[in-house]
């Protein structure tokens, strides 16, 4: 079994706590919370680069993925090689 951190877990009791506050799912909050750290990663990182956070529901780990789009360049060749 994993040992979760303790900043893990605030990040869910502060999201489920906002929740309550403003009476919405709490679901809203972890979401806002991911676009906002999406958001954050993307101003120190390049705005150019497609990075995604994921929270876990149920431990509280965020998880960032930047998303690459890769190009086989042989296939891209053949294009170039079809529009002369």
């Amino acid at each position: 079994m994993a040992i979760t951190s303790a900043n893990q877990l605030e990040l869910l009791q502060t999201a489920e706590a906002v929740a309550r506050e403003k009476m919405i799912d709490p679901a809203l909050v972890v979401e806002a919370m991911e676009e906002s750290l999406a958001r954050a990663a993307k101003s120190r990182y390049g705005t150019e680069m497609d990075i995604r956070v994921s929270i876990d529901r149920k431990t509280g780990k965020a998880t960032f993925t930047r998303v690459r789009t890769v190009v086989d360049p042989e296939a891209e060749e053949i294009e170039n090689y079809q529009a002369q």
